[in-house]
């Protein structure tokens, strides 16, 4: 398949993403920032639908087999995944954006995001093959595998059809959104409509992606470091999911401009060395992690995969001790008027 070809292929996933993302004000830092502080989880219950519906959607096109897709995981290494999920947690509360937002926002004229993706992507770079690569290696040796050496997915640790998980998931969760009130992030889309329109996207990337050789749905990590690696070895280096996230500020602009939401947002210095810093973090602990909240919360859950399960619970605590330390911790010292050094 031509570069070329690809690339459109990318773009048919990226664009409505994109898209949907700026509509929804979809961001993984909010949703976690606004449930631990203001007990606010409109953003969690449009996440928590997006997974649903990749998670029954996702089965019945492995059951049925449209386009040849089949579930793929991300291995288990517990240790990276682990550490590498908790310091991504806390550098997203300083880069103020998870690694989706960071494209797509772009699109909106916030030039911050892309000091946060700059960062993001070298982080990538340096870790993926660059002269962190030796730690990563290290960290993402221990791994857990089922006995029957298939894929580490919690159906296959427990010997069991993945249905008897997806069904009762399914209900449970499906009831409690069913129960729960409408709302909306920053006057975006209703979360329903959100989470509705961002899972069937979801699962139509595993089926776009697939005959490209991109064996996976919507991802991040794996995507953005090719950018740097092309400077170097060509544009053949990169793939569908680098085509997919060069859309996504596309999809976000044609949004933005018809809600007249365009505007051109320019960090102060401090901001831009505290983004930058941050968006690095982001970049190496989310390729130790081999994902970040896209790869391992957005599509990776919704294939019950251990190792994205474990990264989505290392991740939200990681965004509580940011969040904490950041926004909650200075609020209650002043409040009970403790002094810290």
């Amino acid at each position: 398949m031509s570069l070329l070809q690809i690339s459109l292929l990318g773009a048919v996933i990226g664009v409505p993403l994109g898209y949907a993302m700026q509509r929804t004000n979809l961001c993984f830092n909010s949703a976690y920032r606004e449930t631990l502080l203001n007990r606010n989880t409109v953003l969690l219950r449009a996440i928590a639908l997006v997974i649903l519906v990749q998670m029954v959607g996702l089965a019945l096109v492995v059951q049925i087999g449209i386009g040849e897709v089949q579930i793929n995981v991300v291995p288990f290494f517990w240790l990276a995944t682990i550490i590498g999920g908790f310091v991504f947690g806390v550098s997203m509360v300083y880069a103020e954006g998870c690694s989706s937002t960071v494209w797509y926002r772009m699109g909106n004229g916030n030039m911050g995001a892309l000091v946060t993706l700059i960062g993001f992507a070298l982080g990538e770079a340096v870790t993926s093959f660059g002269f962190l690569k030796g730690l990563r290696e290290t960290l993402q040796g221990p791994q857990l595998v089922p006995a029957d050496g298939s894929l580490a997915t919690l159906p296959n640790f427990l010997g069991i059809n993945p249905w008897l998980i997806v069904l009762p998931i399914a209900l449970v969760f499906g009831l409690w959104l069913a129960r729960s009130a409408g709302g909306a992030h920053l006057g975006g889309w209703d979360w329903r409509r959100a989470g509705l329109t961002l899972g069937i996207i979801g699962v139509v990337a595993w089926i776009v992606a697939w005959p490209t050789g991109w064996h996976y749905g919507v991802g991040i990590v794996g995507a953005t470091s090719p950018f740097v690696q092309a400077l170097f070895e060509g544009p053949g280096v990169l793939n569908w999911g680098s085509f997919m996230v060069l859309s996504l500020p596309l999809g976000a602009f044609v949004a933005a401009w018809r809600k007249r939401q365009l505007r051109l947002q320019i960090p102060n210095a401090s901001s831009t060395f505290r983004m930058l810093t941050a968006g690095g973090l982001m970049g190496i602990s989310a390729t130790i992690a081999g994902g970040c909240n896209i790869g391992h919360t957005f599509t990776g859950v919704p294939t019950l995969a251990l190792s994205s399960l474990t990264a989505t619970v290392a991740i939200f605590f990681g965004a509580w001790f940011g969040n904490y330390v950041r926004f909650l911790r200075p609020k209650l010292t002043k409040s009970y008027g403790i002094e810290t050094k």
